[in-house]
Parts: structure tokens; C-alpha cells; sequence
């Protein structure tokens, strides 16, 4: 005689008793595997919390792919990110003699004007400095520091005090075509002293990091605003 088959029906569809058993099963396992305390307990790691996590990242509209080219993207059309111009002046002394007899010495202060600018290259920027965190959905961005990019003089400013005489020294003080393209010169890198020498730097490397985000912030919004910008230094 054979045993009948307990036969149990959902809607229209019929199941027996023991596959009803097993689904039961594998929804209580299920369960509770979305416990974190069991899971960290079972080694299991982090386990997917929406349906969009199942999900590849073609599927989700992104991926890191899409954010890394459209970051560098704008870095190769910027190359050069200017983030702080400065003033600067300078004081220099020119001193004329004649047969290095201090008695026939003349002197007179030189004062220099102009401005400094200190920029960010992004070329350094590629793909390897480009880290991606999906846990926390943050994009890290790693520049270089900033640099004096350029020293800007303004001769038409410059300004001569008066000539200072030793007590057998007459005349001013005149400079020829070649001497005072010598003394531009010496202004220059006065200049590019006094700003490299300074802390304006590290105004700089503060400015570098504000302006790079708002300038890459936009961008990697419009490809995933779930994700946000983070910029550091090296």
C-alpha cells in the first residue's frame, strides 16, 4: 500500500510538505544572516542591505570607470590650477665705486614691485590617485602641493630713493640698458625668494585643496550624486 504525498495548495500552486519545509528553512537561514552580530560571529562579512547593492554597476547608471574619466576629463582641459595670486615688493641697494675706494662710493635703495601666483598641477593627477570607497560612497582625490608658478614684476613701478655719497662721492647714480636688465633680473629672483620663502604655501596648499574640490565637486555629482569629494595632499 502506498503512503500518500501530503499535498498543501498556495493559490494555484500545489507544493508538498517537504519542499514547504525546506523553503521555510532557507527563509529562517536568510534571516538570519541579515543580523550583523551573527554575521561578524559566522565570518560572513558585509552582506548586501537593498536591492541595489545586488546590483552591477553598469545596472546602477555608474561605475568607477564613467567618475574617473569625467574627473580627468577636466583636469586635462585645466592643467594649470591657479589658486592664489600675491603681491610682493622688494627692497635692493645698488652701489657704484670707483677703484673700490669706499671714500668714492655711491649707494641707492631700489624699490620693487609685482605679484606671485601659486598654482596646482593637475596633469599629476591620474588614475592612480583616484581611490574609490564604496562603503562610505566617498571618491578620494590625491593633488600635488602647490608651487610658485610664475613671478610677475611690475618695472613701471619701481621706485629709486635718493642717492647716498661718500664724503669724496659726486653725482647720481645712472644705470646703462645692460645694468638695469641685470638689476630686473636680481628683482625677479629677490622676489621669487621673498614668496617661496614665506607661508604663503601653505595658504596656498589650503586654497588648492578648497578649489580643486569645487571645481571636481560638480562633476562627480553629475555622474553620482550618492558620492562625495574627498581632496588631500600628498
Amino acid at each position: 500500500m502506498k503512503k500518500r504525498k501530503t499535498v498543501i495548495k498556495i493559490g494555484g500552486l500545489r507544493f508538498t510538505l517537504p519542499l514547504i519545509l525546506i523553503l521555510i528553512l532557507i527563509i529562517v537561514i536568510l534571516t538570519l544572516l541579515l543580523i550583523p552580530s551573527l554575521r561578524d560571529t559566522l565570518g560572513l562579512g558585509k552582506w548586501p542591505t537593498s536591492f541595489s547593492e545586488l546590483l552591477p554597476e553598469e545596472v546602477m547608471g555608474y561605475n568607477e570607470s564613467e567618475i574617473t574619466q569625467a574627473l580627468l576629463g577636466e583636469t586635462r582641459a585645466r592643467q594649470e590650477l591657479i589658486v592664489l595670486e600675491q603681491d610682493v615688493s622688494v627692497q635692493m641697494e645698488i652701489t657704484r665705486t670707483l677703484a673700490n675706494i669706499p671714500l668714492f662710493e655711491k649707494s641707492k635703495t631700489v624699490y620693487a614691485y609685482g605679484t606671485g601666483a601659486f598654482g596646482v598641477d593637475l596633469s599629476q593627477i591620474t588614475e592612480e590617485t583616484i581611490l574609490f570607497d564604496h562603503e562610505t560612497k566617498t571618491v578620494t582625490l590625491s593633488i600635488p602641493h602647490a608651487r610658485l608658478v610664475y613671478v610677475d614684476p611690475d618695472y613701471s613701478k619701481t621706485e629709486f630713493g635718493d642717492t647716498e655719497r661718500a664724503l669724496l662721492a659726486f653725482g647720481d647714480i645712472k644705470l646703462t640698458q645692460e645694468q638695469q636688465n641685470v638689476l630686473n633680473h636680481q628683482i625677479e629672483g629677490s622676489m621669487t625668494e621673498t614668496l617661496s620663502g614665506s607661508n604663503r604655501l601653505a595658504v596656498a596648499d589650503l586654497r588648492a585643496v578648497q578649489q580643486v574640490k569645487a571645481l571636481l565637486g560638480p562633476i562627480l555629482y553629475g555622474v553620482n550624486p550618492d558620492y562625495s569629494l574627498k581632496v588631500i595632499q600628498e
